[in-house]
């Protein structure tokens, strides 16, 4: 009989469940995932299909938790001093309220199903973590293939940072340094299985023909093609409070103005909604330009060079394929990439030196990131999931 494993979702997950759809009985967690899988023509159960029949228990359950955490939470605000205590005791019962009963429908259902394991794209969300803990508590085995591929740029020590616990039992990362990160906060060395990174496999055998991305572009392919990744406002915590995408890609416009000879690719973030924004502000600048939103692996493949703002994942799609990319405010951790500041002098130098020279030897930056990029990363996943739910 066939192994029931939870799945959470993420991009390499379900590349990985292709490999595994004949091998495995998957329960999904969320509903968008039980439907991409059987769009797939993959059986997947939806773990919450017949919450009926554990509805009553797990509300009870949540209301007498969500008591028992208030009436302790008193005695414990008096330890936080008079202004954290009034911010904590407030605060506290819509958080309570607001994840309680999922949490208690989610561990009712489990209990109900008895998966044999789980594989999560993440384990710090409150859902996710519930389902990692289950697990833990119940014997089971749960496997963490990160849905973020973790980058060199000062995250803090260990202990400063959300992901720095972990609950799942094993995981997989994408190269030597999300290997060397997750061993510094303390996850056993033999639990961690590097792989490479699954989404990446497909820039090893879907190459296109430049003259046709040209072509499909809309850019002449004699001419140097630059294209420059921006972004978008993140304002989930002071650190996205500033206006850097704004002026960046400003100052990015200004020095296209000043280069006759080039052209230019804008490629905005689909998440970011701000392609509009972007077309415009070229337009009044009067820089000649494409600008699209979609369309991430054409773009990839037509340019000479690349200019991220960032720390963007699309510097390791570059260099997959060899393609030399600029980063603003970068990957300051690796000389392989030209990590500048935003300013127009900077930009200009480096869009230069970038077009007229030869990519730096990329093996260790990618052997760092993203292992070995072969085109059979999911493979390797695929075949640890065997390995740890045999």
């Amino acid at each position: 009989m066939a192994k029931r494993l939870l799945i959470s979702g993420g991009t390499d997950t379900m590349e990985v469940v292709k490999l595994l759809r004949d091998k495995y009985e998957f329960i999904a967690l969320y509903p968008p995932v039980a439907k991409h899988l059987q769009n797939l023509d993959i059986p997947c159960q939806l773990m919450g299909e017949k919450t009926d029949e554990v509805k009553v228990v797990a509300v009870n359950y949540a209301a007498y938790a969500m008591a028992n955490l208030l009436a302790k939470a008193q005695s414990v605000s008096s330890d936080l001093g008079d202004k954290r205590a009034v911010i904590f005791l407030n605060n506290l019962p819509s958080l309570l309220y607001d994840n309680l009963l999922n949490i208690s429908m989610v561990i009712n259902l489990l209990d109900k199903l008895n998966v044999d394991g789980a594989i999560l794209h993440n384990d710090v969300e409150v859902i996710t973590r519930t389902v990692a803990l289950w697990c833990k508590g119940h014997g089971k085995l749960c496997l963490h293939i990160p849905h973020a591929i973790y980058l060199d740029m000062d995250r803090g020590a260990p202990g400063t940072d959300v992901h720095d616990l972990v609950t799942a039992s094993h995981m997989v990362v994408g190269g030597s340094y999300q290997r060397e990160w997750y061993e510094a906060r303390g996850f056993k060395s033999e639990n961690i299985k590097e792989t490479g990174v699954p989404r990446f496999d497909r820039l090893s055998y879907n190459i296109l023909n430049k003259e046709h991305t040209c072509k499909l572009l809309g850019v002449n392919p004699s001419k140097p093609i630059v294209a420059y990744f921006s972004s978008w406002r993140q304002d989930t915590n002071l650190l996205g409070c500033h206006d850097g995408v704004e002026e960046s890609y400003t100052n990015f416009l200004t020095v296209a103005k000043s280069m006759s000879g080039i052209e230019y690719i804008i490629k905005t973030h689909p998440s970011g909604r701000n392609r509009d924004w972007h077309a415009k502000k070229a337009d009044e600048m009067g820089v000649r330009c494409v600008v699209v939103e979609q369309y991430l692996d054409v773009v990839l493949q037509a340019m000479t060079c690349g200019i991220s703002y960032g720390p963007s994942n699309v510097v390791l799609e570059a260099a997959i394929l060899n393609k030399p990319t600029i980063s603003i405010n970068g990957f300051k951790s690796d000389p392989e990439i030209i990590t500048i500041e935003p300013d127009i002098e900077s930009i200009k130098k480096a869009m230069i030196s970038s077009i007229v020279g030869s990519p730096p030897p990329m093996q260790r930056f990618l052997t760092k990131y993203v292992g070995m990029p072969d085109g059979k990363a999911t493979a390797r996943v695929a075949k640890y999931v065997e390995e740890v739910f045999a």
